[in-house]
């Protein structure tokens, strides 16, 4: 389950500085350990949360019999929409669910996900007619791509990295939650690139 909002998000630098004390509804990244993402999710969302779990639909076998399953794209990845307080009480106990943080100085600080970047994600992640791969920030380099942002199409007003592989006809195109995921698609016939870099 999983409903839209288009709350005003703070801007970066407030994040920064005020995921502590914020009392807004803000996307935060968090580990589901041990395979259980699709129960952590089931349990936010019974606690009021927004929940987002990137998904990728797989063939496997299944006592010899191959059928198409659901499964998520990224291991342990999920993303909670929420105000802090709440969701640290929701989570006081729950052992396999954990921020995913960033080292600031000298503390552990939640990642959060700005509300733009996180509706843009979920609209190519969810487009199931679109071939995507997903990438750890370890597996890709996109340091060289163009900051783009496409006009027409399923993508349209989708901001990310534009990338020409050598061979390919098609480009490339990732979308990046900065330290933590990129999926790549490849541009569709007739969408209009702009450069915002």
């Amino acid at each position: 389950m999983y409903r839209s909002s288009r709350a005003r998000t703070p801007s970066m630098k407030s994040l920064t500085n005020d995921v502590y004390m914020s009392t807004d509804a803000l996307w935060y990244a968090m580990y589901a350990t041990y395979k259980r993402e699709f129960v952590a999710q089931e349990y936010l969302i019974s606690k009021g949360f927004e929940v987002f779990v990137p998904t990728r639909k797989v063939i496997r076998s299944v006592k010899g019999i191959k059928r198409q399953i659901t499964e998520p794209a990224i291991n342990s990845l999920i993303f909670v929409k929420g105000e802090k307080d709440k969701l640290q009480q929701a989570k006081f106990g729950v052992g396999y669910l954990q921020y995913i943080t960033r080292r600031e100085n000298s503390r552990n600080i939640p990642i959060v996900v700005p509300e733009r970047q996180m509706e843009q994600f979920i609209k190519i992640v969810q487009d199931d007619l679109l071939e995507k791969t997903f990438y750890t920030p370890s597996e890709v380099n996109l340091a060289e791509g163009t900051k783009v942002k496409i006009h027409g199409g399923s993508f349209d007003g989708v901001e990310g990295r534009l990338v020409k592989s050598n061979g390919k006809k098609k480009k490339q195109f990732f979308i990046i939650i900065e330290g933590l995921v990129a999926v790549k698609a490849v541009m569709e016939n007739g969408q209009l690139l702009e450069v915002i870099e």
